[in-house]
């Protein structure tokens, strides 16, 4: 008999919640570029679907498999759920870098300040002297 932890059952879906929430105006957008006549993205509805097979095809390997939890991912994920606020917060749709001739300014810009630092983060997390 399989038992279910309903406190993780609850958060889990409290966060696809908070997910679905946030991301709605993204997923509208996707479903618009999935469906357009000669569309580069016209194949996205076949990659959830995909991905699924995939999981169940390999569920004795996950079932056995006892992940750690760990914050590594956060590193990740905070910045970004918080730059995507400030985007949605400001009416930011996206950021077109090749527009006005400024790709290579802009592209310097990332490299020099987004890059480094997070290789660096990821050095000092899987024990490495980043710094």
């Amino acid at each position: 008999m399989v038992f279910f932890n309903w406190k993780v059952l609850a958060a889990v879906a409290v966060l696809i919640g908070v997910m679905l929430v946030l991301f709605w105006p993204t997923l509208l957008w996707m479903n618009e570029r999935f469906f357009e006549e000669h569309s580069y993205y016209g194949h996205g509805w076949l990659i959830p679907p995909a991905i699924a097979f995939l999981l169940y095809q390999r569920r004795e390997v996950i079932i056995r498999h006892h992940p750690r939890p760990g914050w590594y991912g956060l590193v990740i994920l905070i910045p970004g759920l918080l730059l995507y606020l400030f985007a949605q917060l400001f009416g930011i749709k996206k950021l077109n870098i090749y527009h006005e001739g400024h790709e290579e300014k802009i592209k310097e810009l990332l490299n020099y300040f987004c890059l480094p630092k997070v290789l660096r983060v990821l050095r000092v997390l899987r024990g490495e002297n980043g710094f």
